[in-house]
């Protein structure tokens, strides 16, 4: 008896140590677990950019650049007032929203006023922190060969030319800057500094007097890159309802030609018009594919429209003979009359009492025939 008391107490003992390292554990979690944040990102007008999800103290991880047709993207802001693009480096403390920031191609001016500290990066019209070097001993570099170029970074639409300008100090009339281009497919040059955009892509152009050497990172952008994604980005998939929606897409500038359908059975598509759409008890595809074509770039893409499901359904009662059959679609009641399985509204209003056997009916509304309905127990 004495050992049966001691064994209860021990598993009574046993079990408030086990809770309690529970509750502790449980404590644990919720008081060192990290706050998470909501990270967004506000493209104006430009392509959308996911957002995302971080812990406390967490980095918000670079997206893709966006892409706006005509313009240049200039980097993400705090504020669209801001001078100093965000530094993706901050650790997160609180909810965070990204503008981006964006000039339009060929446009040039700047008028942006950099604080102390910074300096105006005329290309890109944004403050950069400036740079700070130890100016060496004038005794030691006064005659010291360096070259200096007008700019370090450009950025050109295919076909567009900038000129960069060489300083050499101290000056010598007898010599000579040497410019190369490290991909003459994207940018050639000339023995003047004159840069010249031929094709899509980056290139660096390099200049050279007596083995001091300068370079200019080019970018050169295809205006018809642009709109060819903005044309794809707008071709959403269609709602095929009802027989007659066309599954052709336009946009400016490009061309969009459907090149093949895949419809479901009892459905056809017809020179990229729907012809015949059958509703049934779920949603159903149509899968269209297309060429793009914007100018000089091309790009395939395939559409997933729906037929939605068909929205009818009917209750029996019993009438004179067999039952009546009462079929709900929306805010309205119909009454239709069964021929061998089919259902059709009636041309006039009236009361019909056909006969009901149960199961799936197909049903057809007078004034269009090539749209039919599955409608099914309520």
């Amino acid at each position: 008896m004495e050992k049966e008391k001691n064994n209860k107490k021990r598993n009574i003992i046993i079990a408030v140590i086990i809770f309690i390292i529970i509750l502790l554990l449980l404590l644990g979690w919720f008081f060192l677990r990290k706050p998470s944040y909501d990270i967004t990102f506000d493209s104006n007008d430009g392509s959308a950019v996911s957002s995302q999800v971080i812990k406390k103290g967490d980095k918000i991880e670079k997206p893709e650049d966006p892409v706006r047709e005509g313009y240049e993207f200039l980097g993400w802001f705090l504020d669209l007032d801001d001078d100093k693009p965000f530094d993706f480096k901050t650790k997160i403390s609180k909810d965070t929203k990204l503008y981006a920031k964006w000039r339009k191609i060929g446009d040039s001016e700047c008028t942006l006023k950099c604080d102390d500290g910074y300096t105006l990066n005329s290309e890109d019209c944004i403050c950069v922190k400036a740079a700070t070097t130890e100016q060496p001993a004038a005794d030691e570099n006064a005659n010291k060969l360096t070259l200096t170029l007008s700019k370090s970074k450009v950025t050109l639409a295919l076909g567009q030319s900038t000129t960069i300008k060489a300083t050499i100090k101290p000056a010598d009339k007898n010599k000579k800057v040497t410019w190369k281009s490290s991909n003459t497919k994207v940018v050639t040059v000339d023995q003047n500094g004159k840069i010249t955009a031929v094709g899509e892509g980056t290139a660096k152009v390099t200049a050279t007097v007596d083995g001091v050497t300068k370079t200019v990172t080019v970018t050169v952008t295809n205006p018809d890159t642009n709109t060819l994604n903005a044309a794809l980005n707008s071709m959403n998939p269609k709602t095929i309802d009802r027989a007659g929606v066309n599954l052709n897409y336009s946009y400016s500038g490009c061309t969009i030609t459907n090149t093949s359908n895949s419809a479901p059975s009892n459905s056809t598509v017809s020179g990229s018009v729907a012809t015949k759409v059958y509703r049934s008890t779920g949603n159903q595809t149509v899968t269209s594919t297309y060429t793009v074509t914007c100018g000089s770039k091309s790009a395939t893409k395939t559409v997933n429209h729906v037929i939605p499901a068909s929205p009818y359904t009917y209750t029996a009662t019993p009438g004179v003979v067999g039952y009546n059959i009462i079929v709900s679609g929306g805010a309205t009641n119909y009454k239709f009359l069964e021929n061998g399985g089919l259902l059709y509204v009636p041309a006039v209003g009236g009361v019909q009492n056909p006969q009901h056997s149960g199961g799936n009916y197909t049903m057809v509304f007078n004034s269009d025939a090539n749209t039919s309905y599955v409608v099914r127990p309520a």
